[in-house]
C-alpha cells in the first residue's frame, strides 16, 4: 500500500482552516501580540527623532579620534 501525497491546493486548505480554528479560539493574545509589535514598530521611528538633538545622541554617535 503506498500513500499519496496530498496535493498543495489541500494543504492550503487545511492550514488556512486551521489558522482560523486557531485565531477564533485565541483572537485575544493575538491582538495583544499585534498591539505589542506595532507599538515596538512606532517605537523604532519616534525615538531616535527624540533623542537627535540630545548631547547623549551628539556624544555616542560623534566620531571617534583614531590615533595614527
Amino acid at each position: 500500500m503506498t500513500a499519496t501525497r496530498p496535493s498543495f491546493i489541500a494543504l492550503f486548505i487545511a492550514a488556512y482552516w486551521d489558522l482560523h480554528r486557531v485565531l477564533r479560539e485565541l483572537w485575544r493574545p493575538a491582538l495583544i501580540a499585534c498591539l505589542i509589535l506595532a507599538g515596538v514598530q512606532i517605537a523604532a521611528l519616534v525615538v531616535p527623532r527624540l533623542l537627535a538633538q540630545t548631547l547623549f545622541e551628539r556624544t555616542i554617535l560623534r566620531p571617534s579620534r583614531s590615533a595614527g
